[in-house]
């Protein structure tokens, strides 16, 4: 059995606790015959770049509605009135009339609808693209490293050919077919790894939850610390791109959406660090 906790092997600013993450995620990865598994879905995504001035406008809007949620009436008309329904209409109208001023702004002369933001990005494009592909979905944003896309799905559609077809009328190269993302398997949940990591006792019977630890038994501090401590690790994986992970808040990279403790799945890129630390800690025992 490797002994992660002797783990020293260096890996480009990891900490020692997220090497430790890793290396544990491979080693359950490995003990439950997991893969990482290719979707396979008959079609492509292509990506939008919004225009600068669209993706700017969006996030000063953002700021500004949040100052202005604070405060019932603004000089420039903007009402609270403290009721859901009025405020939505209130700042659907807001929302409205602030990206038409952007677009006029920047020379578009068109109508700004806030359901067909799209357009001002692929109207070309999906027009092109539709002609040959007619079951398309309609497009939905996106933030791609920050940026602001508009992302559609083409059914049955080559990817080769659709490649082919961007080329030819996106000289700017603003448009892009997206990757299909991997389905990871959950290799740990973060229970587990404060029961092996941290080696914390849990209760006898029944799957491992937080509900397992005693904290009292544990000693509060300890265990939130360490609770904490380990979530921030898998968040910095997840940002580096070298784990997924499924909760209330991020399930897109799963299937079968019931309900799961949070638990993390090697992505290619961590498997390839992890077997790097695990190496590593062979050849040291060795």
């Amino acid at each position: 059995m490797i002994n992660i906790d002797n783990i020293t092997t260096a890996s480009s600013g990891l900490s020692q606790l997220q090497k430790r993450v890793l290396a544990y995620a491979r080693k359950r990865m490995i003990e439950q015959n997991q893969e990482i598994k290719q979707p396979d879905e008959p079609g492509v995504e292509v990506c939008f770049a919004a225009p600068e001035w669209l993706q700017q406008a969006l996030v000063t809007l953002t700021k500004e509605l949040t100052r202005r949620r604070r405060h019932h009436i603004d000089d420039d008309g903007f009402v609270n009135f403290d009721h859901p329904i009025i405020n939505l209409i209130s700042e659907v109208v807001y929302i409205t009339e602030y990206l038409q001023k952007a677009a006029n702004a920047a020379g578009e002369e068109r109508k700004v609808d806030i359901l067909k933001l799209y357009e001002f990005s692929i109207d070309k494009c999906q027009s092109f693209l539709v002609k040959r592909h007619k079951r398309t979905s309609s497009p939905w944003p996106n933030l791609v490293s920050g940026r602001l896309v508009f992302s559609l799905w083409i059914e049955d559609a080559d990817r080769d050919e659709v490649s082919q077809l961007i080329r030819k009328i996106d000289a700017s190269q603003t448009a892009w077919i997206k990757d299909p993302a991997p389905i990871l398997s959950i290799n740990c949940t973060i229970p587990e790894m404060l029961r092996d990591l941290y080696g914390f006792p849990v209760r006898d019977g029944g799957y491992i939850t937080a509900l397992a630890f005693d904290p009292e038994a544990i000693g509060k501090d300890v265990y939130n610390k360490a609770n904490a401590s380990l979530r921030r690790a898998c968040d910095r994986l997840y940002q580096r791109k070298l784990i997924g992970i499924r909760d209330a808040h991020r399930t897109r990279l799963w299937t079968n959406l019931g309900y799961i403790r949070t638990g993390i799945g090697l992505t290619e890129a961590g498997v390839a660090v992890a077997d790097e630390l695990l190496a590593g800690e062979v050849s040291q025992a060795a």
